[in-house]
């Protein structure tokens, strides 16, 4: 499925999702926009082992970005810890390209780790994060 069939998907099981949850908690809009932001966004996530995807794209040149950054930081300051987490931008770009697509980036484990750090904000972003990738699996099993 494509960027926007995942969205639209997305989109419908969201608007089911909330009319549920609204009826049993009490969520403030901001707090439903945000969620729904992060629904989206993991919605695609699964797609980042897909090199013309989309997400995968947009994932690349936040890479090469921070890849620049810290080597910059790096040089200038020789500064270790950059040039580490520069290393592990490098390693990640270098992963990213040799894992199959629906590999292991198409997983119930997967969206747990990835939606695990949405605990430190708040439980409702963790639930949309990890409810994003299952409808990613579930929008491709169609």
């Amino acid at each position: 499925m494509n960027k926007l069939g995942h969205v639209l998907f997305a989109t419908f099981i969201f608007t089911f999702v909330y009319v549920v949850i609204s009826n049993l908690m009490e969520l403030e809009i901001e707090k439903i926009l945000i969620a729904y932001f992060i629904f989206i966004v993991y919605t695609l996530l699964p797609d980042i082992d897909k090199n013309n995807s989309w997400i995968r794209k947009q994932l690349d040149k936040i890479i090469i970005l921070l890849l620049i950054f810290f080597t910059g930081i790096s040089i200038i300051n020789n500064d270790q810890t950059a040039l580490i987490i520069a290393g592990i931008l490098l390693l990640l770009e270098i992963i990213l390209t040799v894992i199959k697509h629906r590999g292991p980036l198409h997983s119930f484990t997967f969206g747990i780790l990835t939606a695990s750090p949405l605990l430190f904000l708040d439980p409702v972003y963790f639930f949309a994060g990890f409810l994003g990738v299952v409808v990613h699996l579930l929008a491709d099993s169609f």
